[in-house]
């Protein structure tokens, strides 16, 4: 049995990606994708809501309250947001953040009580169509950038005094919030992928900032969160994480004064982050969807009672 999988867009389809948008991002891209590399897939782009099938979801984009019928499995795609409280599967954009105790610890618990249920990361798309680093730059070291919005940036840096220090050697911070802008690293030199100061793990938050900047050939400054730190003790990428703005210029000073080791170790450890670019995304989502399968199987065969119980006494 060849079981329908849809993905739910709630709004009228675009035809190109607003990039500041988690709902395109996550569920627009991923079906364009699915549908460029493997047109096998029996995947469609609805907007309403089956009454038969797999139904993936983004968090914020669907009905918080509504519960999956028997024929139902609900995939609910995290993005920033936590957990939907009847979805059946979900998929977290921070490895550290699947079924982990201390971000949701209903996670933790149900997928050990019912076999139909799931966490799975899937990392987050690159971004579309980077401009690398223009090479001519060579070791030139002007602009530290950070791209995002402004309120997603630590308020220490957004500091005159910061820019100021910066200024007298010779750097410039610029705040690129045109998400038309946001794959354009030609005349970047170091980027800042930093939330903020206060240590939070952020277990919802992926490390995409990181990965379109290696992918342009840049160096980054990180923030001390899971997703830095997994990059980093993980996977052992060569990345600089800081705690504060003290730490944060001496380590901007340290990037310019060895900026050619900098641009070096980038072409090693692109290697090792492979498994977050979009082709392997692409081949994550194929065997997802193939498991998902499995589990409808698993919530359609399972008694009553189960079913019962996870509706109605679910783990909080």
């Amino acid at each position: 049995m060849v079981i329908p999988i849809y993905y739910y867009y709630p709004n009228e389809i675009p035809n190109t990606l607003d990039y500041k948008s988690g709902l395109d991002c996550w569920i627009l891209k991923t079906f364009w994708k699915l549908e460029e590399y493997k047109s096998d897939l029996n995947i469609h782009l609805v907007n309403y809501i089956p009454d038969e099938g797999i139904i993936i979801f983004h968090k914020g984009f669907f009905p918080k309250d509504l519960v999956p019928s028997n024929t139902q499995l609900f995939v609910c795609v995290q993005a920033d947001y936590g957990r939907h409280q009847y979805a059946q599967y979900h998929i977290a954009q921070n490895p550290l953040g699947v079924s982990n105790f201390n971000f949701s610890k209903r996670s933790f618990f149900e997928e050990k009580l019912f076999s139909f249920t799931k966490s799975y990361f899937i990392a987050h798309w690159n971004q579309n169509d980077i401009i690398k680093r223009n090479s001519s730059r060579g070791e030139h070291f002007k602009n530290v950038c950070f791209y995002g919005i402004a309120p997603n940036f630590p308020k220490d840096l957004l500091e005159p005094s910061f820019k100021e220090k910066l200024k007298k050697e010779g750097i410039y911070l610029k705040i690129i919030t045109d998400s038309d802008q946001w794959n354009d690293y030609s005349e970047t030199d170091c980027v800042l992928a930093i939330r903020d100061f206060e240590n939070k793990p952020h277990y919802n938050k992926p490390f995409s900032k990181i990965i379109n900047s290696y992918l342009a050939g840049v160096p980054v400054i990180a923030g001390n969160e899971s997703s830095a730190l997994y990059l980093k003790n993980g996977l052992g990428i060569g990345i600089s994480i800081v705690t504060n703005s003290e730490e944060c210029f001496n380590a901007i000073i340290q990037v310019k004064k060895n900026y050619l080791s900098s641009l070096k170790s980038i072409i090693i450890d692109k290697d090792k982050l492979k498994e977050f670019q979009d082709e392997a995304i692409v081949l994550s989502w194929d065997k997802l969807l193939l498991e998902m399968q499995q589990n409808y199987q698993f919530w359609r065969n399972s008694s009553s009672l189960a079913k019962y119980i996870y509706i109605k006494y679910r783990i909080n």
